[in-house]
């Protein structure tokens, strides 16, 4: 897990910093969906759609919808925006991955990720715009080498988001298990 932490780094400092990398993620079957959060007042309740999200193959490209997220939580780089969600594409522990939760980082793993923002410069690489209401849509291409080298042993494939720029919320904690087409 030292490697997928290690890899994980440079990719979310690289795009706190320059929020330039290249998009990859999946696709190949009906929407999936996670549920919403718990119901708490006021509290975002965000939710993800992912389209086609079983029997993926590398290159495939997967849409992935969100609603009910954060807009809220400061973005402590560029004060007056919001701080978003990294939307990933990786492992998560069974057991648990939420930072809101008190998981630590080596309980999620990113192959590929975009950052879902308010106030994103048109022409951006790996960035997606994040609505006042909390949606936003975004795509992943799957790069199953990549996916390989971030493996967390027992861990589930998923597409998933967490409170990007260092910042912790739950408003931007969800996921969606996926699947690889299996290979003969």
């Amino acid at each position: 897990m030292q490697h997928a932490i290690a890899h994980r780094r440079p990719i979310v400092a690289g795009l706190a910093a320059v929020a330039a990398l290249t998009l990859t993620a999946v696709g190949l079957a009906g929407p999936a969906s996670a549920a919403p959060a718990s119901d708490q007042g006021n509290r975002p309740h965000p939710h993800l759609t992912v389209t086609p999200s079983r029997n993926l193959t590398d290159g495939t490209v997967i849409t992935i919808r969100g609603t009910g997220f954060d807009t809220r939580t400061a973005n402590p780089i560029s004060p007056g925006t919001n701080a978003g969600a990294y939307v990933e594409i990786g492992w998560i522990e069974k057991s648990g991955w939420q930072p809101s939760k008190g998981f630590s980082q080596d309980t999620h793993s990113a192959a590929n990720l975009v950052w879902v923002h308010t106030g994103v410069t048109p022409g951006s690489v790996a960035q997606a715009e994040l609505h006042p209401d909390g949606s936003f849509k975004t795509t992943l291409k799957v790069d199953d080498k990549a996916l390989q080298n971030e493996k967390i042993r027992g861990g589930v494939l998923a597409i998933f988001s967490v409170s990007a720029l260092f910042t912790v919320s739950a408003g931007a904690e969800a996921d969606v298990p996926i699947t690889l087409k299996p290979q003969h």
